[in-house]
């Protein structure tokens, strides 16, 4: 049985220009979501011209809270819902509490931006009401879901199960203690751990002794990824999943900067679309609406290479000096990636 590889993306932005509102936060989307530079655009465009370049299946979890937002309303989410379903990608849920100041008629009070920090009740509403923007801009119920930093708790999964959800994918082991908070055995594969919903988590790796690194685009090489993921097809585990975003690609996001793009990044991205590609008989890529989970028990963690470590520190270490000195000179080190021209 092939490995289900779930290559997510979570798509959001956020009100972080002092004054958004006067421009009902066109330009935070045309950063955070469309990946604008001087370079060329990297946002879910390009993306999902990857994805289909490579065939590969992507499941894009988008922040539905924020059109409730009166400043922003529903017009974004409109056309990021047709443009996701024009290239045949699904679509779930994701919720960043960090719009609750803004939503029309204040539904819930301003607990600050985790999850965590709300009762099952109002994890319940705020699902309930992000979940129902999606529906109301074209898009098909949501089954899985995603809270914002990976922000969730046992009360989320109750919530969830009572807004008939199917899966949760928060659990990011490497964030236990920060902003995850879901209480369980440490989980390394698909489980059931609350009735009524299976627990998917992001997959991670040991890096260095007692030291876990999840399974981030922007967060490990390329080869580090493929490893961890020709583990987990030896291992036959039933999942195995990535997490991105809309703005992975891109450097220097902060409001008085210019963005730039992270070739480093992007030549990634592409490379474990290729390795993918060419893989889909033992690693095949799926949405949520594709699987079909049962219970397999204890599973061991992944574990990493140093030759790959060593490799992702070398590039994280040229990404940061090209972006903060404003050269390209580093970037020239590698090719170019081949879906950009």
């Amino acid at each position: 049985v092939a490995l289900n590889v779930l290559f997510t993306v979570d798509t959001e932005f956020y009100p972080i220009k002092k004054h958004w509102r006067t421009g009902n936060i066109a330009a935070d989307i045309r950063r955070d979501i469309y990946g604008d530079t001087q370079r060329g655009s990297f946002g879910i465009t390009y993306q999902l011209e990857m994805f289909a370049r490579y065939g590969i299946k992507a499941v894009f979890f988008l922040e539905g809270l924020h059109a409730s937002c009166g400043r922003v309303g529903m017009s974004h989410l409109n056309e990021l819902v047709q443009l996701i379903y024009s290239y045949g990608q699904e679509i779930q849920l994701h919720v960043h509490p960090e719009w609750v100041p803004f939503l029309s008629g204040t539904p819930v009070e301003d607990r600050g931006y985790l999850l965590t920090y709300y009762s099952e009740d109002e994890q319940y509403r705020l699902i309930e009401i992000a979940a129902n923007n999606l529906v109301k801009a074209g898009a098909k119920p949501a089954i899985a879901f995603r809270g914002g930093d990976y922000g969730a708790n046992q009360n989320t999964l109750r919530a969830l199960t009572r807004a008939g959800f199917r899966y949760d994918s928060s659990y990011n082991f490497p964030y236990l203690k920060t902003t995850c908070a879901i209480d369980c055995e440490p989980l390394w594969q698909a489980a059931r751990i609350e009735p009524g919903i299976w627990e998917v988590p992001i997959s991670c790796f040991e890096d260095r002794r007692g030291h876990f690194r999840h399974c981030q685009v922007c967060a490990c090489s390329a080869p580090e990824i493929i490893n961890s993921i020709r583990q987990a097809v030896q291992r036959s585990w039933q999942t195995y999943v990535i997490v991105s975003h809309s703005f992975e690609m891109l450097g220097n996001r902060k409001p008085e900067r210019t963005g730039r793009p992270r070739w480093q990044v992007i030549k990634r991205f592409e490379s474990e679309c290729e390795w993918l590609a060419s893989n889909r008989s033992v690693a095949i890529t799926s949405h949520f609406s594709d699987l079909d989970l049962c219970n397999t028990g204890t599973v061991s963690p992944l574990s990493g290479r140093m030759r790959d470590r060593v490799l992702r520190n070398f590039e994280q270490v040229a990404d940061r000096i090209t972006l903060r000195l404003n050269i390209s000179c580093l970037s020239s080190c590698f090719s170019r990636p081949r879906g950009v021209v």
